[in-house]
Order: C-alpha cells, then sequence, then structure tokens
C-alpha cells in the first residue's frame, strides 16, 4: 500500500532521474560539440608567411592555434564522457527506483506468454525427435492448445476481455 512518505519518495525519485538524465545530456551534447569544433579550429592555421623574419612569429601563433585546439578537444571529450555518465546514472536510478513495477509488469504479463511458448515449443521438438527415428523425448507439461483463449488485460480497471475486443466490457475504456 502506498504511504505518503512513499509517494514523496517516488516524486522525488522522478526528479532526481530526469535531473541526472537532462543534465547529462546537456553536457554530452555541449561536449559533443566542442569536440567536433577542436577539429575546425585545428585545420584553420595561419598560412606561412613568404618574408622569413616573419616565421617566428608564424610559428607562435600557429602553436597558440594548435593549444587552442586541443584544450577545447579535451574539454570537449571530458564533458561527454561526464554528461554520457550522468546519463547512466539517471537511467540506473530510474530502473532501481521503478524495480517493483517493472518485476511485477514481468510476472503478470510476459511469464504466461514465455511458458505457453517454450511448452508448444518443447512439444513440437520433441514430436520432430520422436517421428524422425531419433531418441525418445518425453516433455513434462501440457503443450498449448488451440483452445486456449488469449485475454486482453483492461489498463484502466484490469479486467480481461476478448483478444478482438475494442473496449472492455467492464469499464467500457478503448483498449
Amino acid at each position: 500500500m502506498a504511504t505518503p512518505q512513499s509517494d514523496a519518495r517516488k516524486q522525488t525519485a522522478k526528479i532526481i532521474c530526469a535531473i541526472l538524465i537532462i543534465g547529462g545530456g546537456i553536457l554530452a551534447l555541449i561536449g559533443a560539440i566542442l569536440f567536433g569544433l577542436s577539429f575546425s579550429m585545428s585545420m584553420q592555421t595561419p598560412s606561412f608567411p613568404t618574408n622569413p623574419s616573419q616565421a617566428n612569429s608564424w610559428f607562435n601563433a600557429t602553436t597558440e592555434s594548435m593549444n587552442q585546439a586541443f584544450s577545447t578537444g579535451v574539454t570537449g571529450i571530458v564533458l561527454l564522457g561526464v554528461g554520457g555518465t550522468l546519463c547512466m546514472i539517471g537511467i540506473r536510478y530510474y530502473f532501481w527506483a521503478n524495480i517493483g513495477r517493472i518485476s511485477t509488469y514481468i510476472a503478470q504479463e510476459t511469464a504466461p506468454a514465455a511458458t505457453i511458448t517454450s511448452r508448444a515449443f518443447a512439444h513440437g521438438m520433441s514430436e520432430g525427435l520422436n517421428e524422425g527415428g531419433g531418441v525418445p523425448v518425453k516433455v513434462i507439461g501440457e503443450p498449448a492448445t488451440s483452445s486456449q483463449k488469449i485475454m486482453i488485460k483492461c489498463r484502466s480497471c484490469g479486467a480481461l476481455n476478448d483478444e478482438n475486443a475494442t473496449f472492455c466490457n467492464h469499464c467500457g475504456e478503448e483498449l
């Protein structure tokens, strides 16, 4: 049962996740832009002077330009790494905060389908092996039959409806 304290924790977790994911995404985007910018900066070196007496100033200007490109690239890589890490932490925290709901969904919605599928596969394999003169195989459990009905659970009230239903038989909401 949800308490006001657990609801407040869930709300706080949602805010923290949003801050981490959005903030990390912004930092990663800025980092990617800076890293790309460093390449264009490194290509914009001053042209070599025709007068040999200006070679020393050209060398200093080129060195300064390369230093700026290098520092911009390193800053971009660092921001990209920090932003990506913050995004991953935010996503993991979101899954950690919602593990109960995720586990419940998996248990209620996907496990029965996986069970039916695996049983049908096992029975089909055993029939094929037995008919093909291979090793006799016996499968434990009942195979999925065509008489089994697929039911759709209403998101609004949780009632089970026929697979072809467009609206819930219990509350009338669209499925």
